[in-house]
């Protein structure tokens, strides 16, 4: 295994992972999947460029918040976020297979995240079919205060 420098977060922890496909295992319990290498307090998002992401988002839209981006477009190579912009999820449960190509920088990361007081849930409930359920591919992204699941118990994440 080859160290990945990629940024990942979750309930606030910094986690630089060593692998990016996270395996279920029984049990809950997962293994095999990344180790912590570094944590820190996440800062809130530096002054950006804002964008809004729905369950209903469509991928033609504008990213403005009466006019939302699903997620895949949201966290692909065609997203329009760039160095210290904000990604906002609306509330709601995101179902099916992401992989994140975005990237940020060093001192401006992209930040994905629920609007305040919303609840987000990703469910990679078919990714047993098709390997992973969320792929990390881009570096300096903050994923953050968000769950990441599977409805499917045997299912990867």
């Amino acid at each position: 295994m080859h160290i990945i420098t990629k940024c990942f977060a979750f309930q606030c922890l910094l986690v630089l992972l060593i692998s990016v496909n996270v395996s279920y295992a029984d049990h809950g319990i997962y293994k095999n999947s990344f180790e912590i290498m570094a944590s820190c307090a996440i800062a809130e998002p530096e002054a950006g460029h804002s964008y809004f992401v729905s369950v209903d988002g469509q991928p033609n839209a504008s990213g403005a918040r009466n006019n939302p981006l699903d997620l895949a477009t949201a966290i692909s190579n065609q997203s329009p976020a760039r160095d210290g912009d904000t990604i906002w999820l609306f509330s709601g449960t995101y179902t099916g297979l992401y992989v994140s190509e975005i990237n940020g920088s060093p001192g401006s990361p992209i930040t994905i995240r629920p609007i305040s007081g919303q609840h987000v849930t990703i469910d990679t409930n078919v990714a047993r079919q098709s390997g992973a359920g969320l792929t990390i591919n881009g570096d300096w992204v903050i994923f953050r205060d968000f769950e990441v699941m599977s409805s499917d118990g045997a299912a990867s994440l």
